[in-house]
């Protein structure tokens, strides 16, 4: 039995939870149009990571924040601002982190200067769209992170959960149903046994790419919708033990 993470599934979500000082970024760029499929071709356990451009002319460019050890996993692209890719956060402005000793969910964070993003080996920073739990607010302050979705769009999902008093980390996907984000939200909240306008008890959530990016693998699950995209970066355990 696993000692170092664990996997469920909840309704038609799927689970890894794990620690937080567990988690590796991995970038699986290999050059131009060389990814891996799917995470389980890795040699990994954990889910896909960061939206992606598939369209850049160097597929394919991520458009958020991913660094690992203080390392940029981006695929080395260039950005219409300047910079490469996995500098900014071009989809959503939050960002999930790991410095060392504290994990969370920060806001407004838009590129990699932001002093909220670790740059220490050990360290982990993941951007992508808050969800704000337990904020009965927070569709608007969804919407207010600029990002292309509504949260009525219907797709499958994966988002990232932290515990900041227990520094747990909850890889949650829907790979197999397509749901709306305000429906994911929920699924996340009612599995944590959270309620809008109450305390959120130490956890938040950003939302991550979807659709036929969404992926998820450990020794007891392998979930994916039946036609997948190549990804660029993931989300993964140092020890699958």
């Amino acid at each position: 039995m696993a000692t170092n993470h664990f996997c469920e599934s909840y309704g038609s979500n799927h689970i890894i939870r794990t620690k937080a000082s567990n988690i590796e970024l991995v970038s699986f760029y290999k050059g131009t149009n060389g990814l891996v499929l799917r995470v389980r071709d890795s040699g990994y356990y954990g889910m896909n990571a960061s939206f992606f451009n598939s369209g850049s002319t160097r597929y394919p460019a991520i458009l958020n924040i991913a660094y690992q050890d203080g390392e940029n996993l981006g695929c080395d692209i260039d950005l219409p601002s300047g910079s490469v890719d996995g500098y900014e956060n071009l989809t959503g402005t939050s960002l999930a982190y790991w410095n060392g000793s504290t994990v969370g969910i920060a806001h407004n964070v838009l590129n990699g200067d932001n002093s909220i993003v670790p740059k220490r080996v050990g360290t982990w920073a993941q951007g992508g769209i808050g969800l704000y739990l337990g904020d009965s607010k927070w569709a608007s302050k969804f919407d207010g992170e600029g990002s292309v979705y509504s949260i009525t769009d219907t797709a499958y999902r994966t988002g990232l959960i932290v515990n900041r008093n227990t520094k747990d980390v909850y890889l949650f996907a829907c790979p197999t149903r397509k749901v709306s984000v305000s429906a994911f939200r929920q699924a996340m909240m009612d599995y944590l046994e959270i309620k809008d306008g109450s305390s959120n008890g130490g956890f938040d959530a950003i939302m991550l790419d979807g659709g036929s990016s969404a992926q998820i693998y450990c020794d007891s699950l392998d979930e994916h919708p039946l036609t997948m995209r190549p990804i660029p970066q993931a989300i993964t355990l140092k020890n699958k033990r």
